[in-house]
């Protein structure tokens, strides 16, 4: 009798959700994840709109009246679909979940989510000027308010978009730190919600006196050494704290690099009148440590290895890599230059041949605005520690095996920009590697790639987890794993060997077991514990998997344009809560998200240890949004990079597991796809919606290899989507588990859904 009790008990534990997807309109389905959610019934409301004055009036109580009984397509512990009527107006929406005799907390639907905010250097906002806010769920109605000891300011909208609004800071504010607080116009007081707060200053300027190089002895006819003329200026500058050395029409010859003293800007008359050359085999034309603009001039060079660095520190002039520098640069604005990195490239190219970087810095607060960047040999752009940076309005032409490249992103931009590489190169185009958190790509062309696997974007590195199993203790904000598994246990690396691993920013999610897809960042750590950003919403126990690994999250890429690439955007190293919304492509291999689960076969060393330890091979791919793209045709099977794409003959939406077709052992501690939602995408001519795997050397469709579960992906929902004239429009792998097919269009497709899946489930029309 005790035992059934203590049964019954643990069945009807609290509903707890820690997931909620995005922006979901009447007779749409949520997806819910959390724990407790099998045998659960749902209420829901439409919360009524009003007109809001300011964050005062918020509030989050349901309404008095009783919530509408909604329909739970699928269901189970962890996971529950809930279809929205489709006679709600679209808004604000609140759901419920009920067991036999406990409530879930409330959860809001469509409630804007605002994440993270751009303004001036150095984490501030000015007064008078800009503030960007980026998240979820805005759209044409969003208001923002700084609010302030009781006082509340309604700013300005300039720009309202679905992830992006920005507004006019109001010139008479007064200094200070202020709440940030969003309302898309839905929900009436109970639509607020607030965003990491502001600190607000006056506008810092750079010191405007104008410093004329011919004044100092430049002669800018093409042939005379100018660059103690020029050099000279800049000193006078920074002996006045900063200036604006100015270079007339003309064009200057340097033979030695300029250093760009603090709150200096070089500045020309235009890309077109101020040149700057030199045919002097330089590690550098220009560099600096922080604090400085070059603007408005043409650079030109086929014999220096990079044009501009910053910060002029040894470590970053090596062109195999970067180790971090001594000390970072810091706002660096680079605008309305073009550069012609023009060194040539031997042909054949050897496989050692070190390309050349055009533009390299390693800091936040980079600028790069309506620029144009040409390299015959290597890297436009290469970006590392990038926080609040913004690439905007600028056109790459990579050459030979060049691309746009950064590493560990925060906070930063890339917007409006064309990338395509130069005629008869094998150019690529650009991508993070390692983490990038909080990221906002938009309105980016990128066209006609024939470099080596054609991605036009990619999230790519590391491949691994830093660490793999079960924690041995559980404390507030803290997690403590088995003695010395988070050291450097390579005795190759003499610096840090024996060192706890630096794991700040990095992300713990549970890939198994109890609070399943939970993640939570890391704050810091030693050998042996993690001290962790919040609590979790559902604590792992002694059976739960848990895994660290780079931090890919809190991204919207929207409204790109993509031509002739094997991938548009390809989530290949750890992809979550990533949406992919509103990018047109044409003549592609799609839009996807790779996972994998193994460990590297023996002969692959360069891949089978990291920091002195056998590697576990693990990406996930979970919570990412694919919704109204729009794909018309697949790669041509005659270019280069067609036998990149993962899917045979098709452009594909949606997860791939990569099962690499090399004999890799399945070495499964987790479930590497999870909670994917394919929702209104439209596709024409040879577009497949896809829960399948990439294994270039095996027929398609393959069966996994044995594991201990009977699935590797779970609760996939693939909803409203409009396939046409494709040999297969849905093609779901074995191994997935519990995916919901609902209320999409096929037509003229000689298979429309092929399902070898688990549990799954299909409502059409």
């Amino acid at each position: 009798m005790i035992s059934l009790c203590v049964s019954s008990f643990a069945r009807a534990t609290v509903p707890k959700i820690f997931h909620v997807s995005a922006s979901v309109q009447p007779g749409e389905t949520v997806l819910l994840y959390g724990d407790g959610l099998a045998e659960v019934s749902a209420k829901g409301w439409r919360i009524a709109d009003a007109e809001v004055q300011d964050p005062s009036e918020k509030q989050s109580a349901l309404p008095s009246t009783e919530g509408k009984s909604l329909r739970i397509l699928q269901s189970s512990n962890e996971c529950a679909k809930v279809l929205l009527p489709m006679d709600w107006q679209p808004g604000l929406y609140a759901i419920r979940l009920q067991n036999s005799s406990s409530p879930s907390d409330v959860v809001w639907i469509n409630r804007t989510e605002p994440q993270w905010w751009l303004g001036a250097p150095s984490d501030v906002a000015y007064i008078g000027q800009t503030l960007r806010v980026f998240g979820k769920n805005f759209g044409e109605h969003t208001n923002a308010w700084l609010t302030n000891n009781g006082i509340s300011r309604r700013l300005e909208p300039i720009k309202r978009e679905f992830f992006h609004a920005s507004f006019k800071i109001p010139s008479d504010l007064t200094p200070g730190t202020y709440e940030l607080w969003l309302h898309n116009g839905y929900g009436g007081p109970t639509g607020f919600a607030k965003a990491p707060s502001v600190h607000v200053i006056a506008a810092v300027s750079w010191p405007e006196t104008i410093y004329d190089v011919k004044t100092f002895g430049a002669n800018g006819d093409g042939h005379t050494d100018d660059t103690q003329a020029i050099q000279k200026a800049l000193l006078q500058a920074e002996q006045h704290n900063g200036g604006v050395v100015h270079l007339s029409a003309a064009t200057y010859v340097i033979n030695q690099p300029l250093m760009i003293p603090s709150f200096t800007t070089l500045k020309g008359e235009g890309q077109d009148k101020t040149k700057i050359i030199t045919s002097s085999p330089l590690k550098t034309m220009i560099k600096g440590n922080a604090h400085f603009a070059v603007t408005d001039l043409r650079l030109i060079s086929s014999t220096a290895e990079q044009i501009i660095i910053c910060p002029d520190e040894p470590k970053l002039y090596n062109r195999y890599g970067v180790n971090a520098p001594a000390f970072s640069c810091n706002d660096m604005q680079l605008v309305r230059l073009t550069i012609q990195h023009e060194v040539p490239v031997p042909q054949p190219m050897p496989s050692n041949y070190r390309k050349t970087r055009t533009v390299t810095a390693f800091g936040p607060d980079i600028i790069l605005k309506d620029c144009h960047i040409i390299n015959t040999s290597g890297m436009p752009l290469a970006l590392f520690a990038l926080h609040h940076d913004q690439i905007i309005h600028n056109h790459f032409e990579p050459g030979e095996g060049g691309w746009v490249g950064m590493w560990d992103e925060d906070e930063s931009v890339f917007e409006n920009n064309e990338l395509h590489p130069l005629p008869n190169t094998h150019g690529n185009g650009t991508g993070i590697q390692g983490d990038a958190y909080r990221f906002y790509f938009a309105g980016n062309h990128i066209h006609d790639l024939r470099g080596t696997y054609g991605e036009a974007f990619s999230f790519d590195t590391a491949y691994f987890a830093f660490w793999i199993g079960h924690f041995e203790s559980l404390g507030d904000h803290l997690l403590t794993v088995p003695s010395a598994t988070l050291t450097d246990q390579d005795p190759h690396n003499k610096s840090t060997f024996g060192q706890a691993l630096d794991l700040k920013g990095k992300v713990v999610v549970i890939v198994q077991g109890k609070g399943l897809g939970q993640r939570n960042r890391i704050v810091s750590n030693t050998a042996q514990t993690l001290t962790l950003e919040e609590d979790w919403i559902i604590p792992p126990d002694a059976n739960s998997v848990l895994a660290v690994l780079n931090n890919k999250t809190e991204i919207a890429m929207v409204n790109n344009h993509f031509e002739n690439v094997a991938a548009m955007i390809q989530l290949y190293s750890q992809g979550y809560g990533i949406i992919i919304d509103h990018n047109e492509g044409t003549n592609t291999g799609g839009t996807y998200g790779t996972s994998w689960d193994f460990q590297p076969r023996e002969k692959d060393k360069s891949i089978k240890q990291r920091f002195g330890r056998p590697m576990h091979r693990l990406s996930i791919c979970y919570f990412n949004e694919w919704t109204h793209n729009h794909l018309t045709g697949v790669l041509d099977p005659q270019n280069i990079n067609a036998p990149h794409i993962p899917y045979p003959n098709a452009a594909i939406i949606g997860p791939v597991l990569s099962v690499q077709g090399r004999n890799d052992p399945l070495d499964v501690r987790g479930i590497t796809t999870l909670g994917n939602i394919e929702r209104d995408n439209l596709g024409d001519k040879d577009v497949t919606l896809s829960l399948v795997y990439q294994n270039k050397n095996k027929p398609h469709p393959t069966q996994l290899p044995p594991m201990p579960m009977s699935y590797i992906a779970r609760d996939t929902i693939i909803e409203g989507n409009k396939i046409s004239n494709s040999s297969v429009c849905l093609d779901i792998y074995p191994g997935n588990q519990d995916t919901l097919v609902h209320n999409n269009h096929f037509q003229n497709c000689s298979i429309p859904i092929q399902d070898s899946g688990i549990h799954t489930l299909i409502e059409e029309d």
